[in-house]
């Protein structure tokens, strides 16, 4: 009878103990959480009354207080939270946190704080097209949190009660004037506190035409000039075939032999031909193409034959040496006489029907060779790649040295 007592008292020992380790174990887990998001181990909030409402809650659904039942409601999500003000202080939960003042309760919250927030990094492009310039880093931190997030173009500080705060950081800044420009990044936090002037950026505005033409792009000052001379308005001013519109240029794409002709004409002529086709130039260029009196022309003025039996292929590309011939043959006019005693470029032989063509080129520097013409070509000068495909910025380049004495 007395080892039967002696077994009980074990087992009922043994039961305490382990319902002390639960409630001491199993409980603080959300402690745990809490203290690694927020580094808050052997401070004033390493304890269950961040949540609860007594130091030493029941197991599962001790008495919460504001800050624990908005914890439970989320499902314990810290992040969700911290911008609430659960305890309805004044100061969100996360800026309580920080300071070590407890988030649910009203009688728990931070002193005056005089710590201004600090802009760490603020970043714009050193040049840009648009008078919308985008901010591409924007960064402050403070001891309470950042609340209010402010660009401007004068250096004085804005105040705290200035309408164009923002609680989150703009990703733009409009000017109305193009120029050499400079921005300064401001910060605020809930108590008012205005960063210090510090973190500035400046920007070169320069003005293009076309989106996608900066005024940095090798080829600028010449699509600027065949743009001004209404050689070109655009990529499907262009070419309405082109799903871009006219707020672009389209650089990298290549030039069809109907665009080339537009191209070609305008500029002979210094503006579109009046009037339509009476009949065909080619069999494949009907009288209502948009590009018929333009293509007639070529064939007119000899600028252009043909390729096959009667046939243009309008929307066939141009390589480099084709358009070599209609250059020369419209700067000429006609066919250079003769044939080429040395090759022009190792890649252009004496045999090349276009040989004379870019010898005529050369001789009046309207090609520099692959990389001259288009630094991004992968050939060099000492190559002029006569079966490239010819792009919309290569030709703003020939047509700017060709007839608008453009370097």
């Amino acid at each position: 009878m007395k080892r039967k007592r002696e077994v009980i008292t074990v087992l009922c020992l043994g039961a305490l103990v382990l319902g002390i380790s639960i409630l001491s174990y199993a409980r603080p887990a959300r402690m745990v959480e809490f203290n690694a998001r927020y580094g808050t181990i052997g401070t004033a909030l390493d304890t269950c009354l961040v949540c609860h409402t007594i130091p030493n809650p029941v197991v599962g659904n001790g008495p919460r207080n504001l800050y624990g039942t908005h914890l439970f409601v989320f499902n314990y999500n810290f992040a969700v939270v911290e911008p609430f003000d659960s305890d309805i202080d004044g100061f969100t939960n996360i800026a309580e946190i920080i300071a070590r003042t407890f988030p649910g309760d009203p009688n728990s919250k931070p002193g005056p704080d005089t710590t201004p927030p600090v802009v760490n990094s603020f970043v714009i492009p050193a040049d840009h097209n648009t008078l919308v310039v985008p901010i591409l880093s924007f960064t402050a931190n403070d001891n309470t949190g950042v609340t209010g997030w402010m660009v401007t173009d004068i250096p004085a500080f804005p105040a705290a009660a200035d309408p164009n705060w923002s609680p989150t950081p703009p990703a733009t800044f409009s000017f109305t004037t193009p120029g050499i420009k400079t921005l300064f990044a401001w910060a605020k936090d809930a108590t008012g506190n205005v960063s210090s002037p510090g973190l500035s950026a400046s920007v070169t505005i320069t003005l293009t035409r076309f989106q996608d033409v900066p005024a940095n792009h090798p080829s600028f000052s010449r699509i600027e000039a065949i743009a001004a001379a209404g050689i070109t308005r655009g990529c499907q001013s262009d070419d309405p075939a082109t799903l871009q519109n006219e707020a672009l240029f389209c650089p990298g794409n290549p030039v069809t032999r109907e665009q080339a002709a537009a191209f070609m004409i305008r500029t002979l002529n210094g503006a579109d031909p009046v009037g339509v086709c009476a009949q065909p130039p080619f069999s494949d260029v009907p009288v209502d193409d948009i590009f018929c009196i333009h293509i007639e022309q070529m064939a007119t003025r000899g600028i252009t034959r043909g390729i096959g039996e009667n046939l243009f292929e309008p929307s066939l590309p141009v390589t480099r040496e084709q358009m070599a011939a209609f250059l020369i043959r419209a700067v000429f006019p006609g066919d250079p006489p003769g044939v080429c005693a040395v090759p022009p470029f190792p890649d252009v032989l004496v045999g090349n029907p276009f040989c004379r063509h870019i010898e005529e080129l050369v001789a009046r520097a309207i090609t520099l060779g692959c990389l001259g013409d288009d630094p991004g070509t992968p050939g060099n000068e000492a190559q002029f790649c006569p079966a490239d495909l010819v792009t919309r910025d290569q030709m703003a380049v020939f047509l700017g040295r060709a007839f608008l004495a453009l370097p």
